[in-house]
């Protein structure tokens, strides 16, 4: 598998920046008008996005306006002072992500690699706690404690019970892949 680079993301090639109006916070709305090289529309209800600028650079951005079948694109972004970038190619990064995230994949020094991992057999032991914990608005007595089947790593894993009463402490049970 060959390392991802910042070409690997949709661009947007910025034709034009126009500087708005400064709120009274002091940050001013830029309006970036450009083209992506591919169709990249808003996901549901959530209009923003990141436009990472070069390897260590982002800017929060919202859609402005979309051509349904091209891939023109009006955005906006709220900043303090904005560079001019006219002309230049900024990457698109869906607000699923964190900048810092895809700058430490694509940084060649850490020695990222492509790893498949495989789910493996757990025991799930549930027992009675010696007092009441409120998860999430209801209470819990009985827990379920996970570990790996082989043993091979003596990591837990706490979580509440699904039955808070017919399940009695002691009780183990194997979860294939679990």
């Amino acid at each position: 598998m060959s390392q991802k680079t910042l070409e690997d993301f949709p661009a947007f090639r910025l034709t034009r920046l126009s500087r708005g109006e400064t709120s009274p916070d002091g940050l001013t709305a830029f309006e970036l008008d450009g083209e992506f090289d591919r169709i990249v529309k808003p996901a549901g209800e959530i209009t923003w996005f990141w436009l990472l600028i070069g390897e260590r650079d982002a800017v929060c951005a919202q859609w402005k306006s979309f051509g349904e079948d091209t891939r023109d694109a009006t955005l906006v972004a709220h900043e303090k002072e904005f560079p001019e970038m006219t002309g230049k190619t900024l990457y698109y990064l869906s607000p699923g992500w964190d900048p810092v995230n895809i700058w430490m994949v694509l940084d060649k020094q850490w020695g990222w690699e492509h790893v498949r991992f495989q789910a493996v057999d757990a025991v799930a032991e549930t027992y009675q706690a010696n007092g009441v914990s409120l998860v999430d608005g209801r209470e819990v007595r009985t827990w379920t404690k996970l570990q790996r089947a082989d043993k091979r790593t003596l990591t837990e894993r706490y979580a509440p019970a699904a039955e808070q009463t017919s399940l009695s402490s002691g009780e183990q049970q194997v979860i294939p892949g679990g």
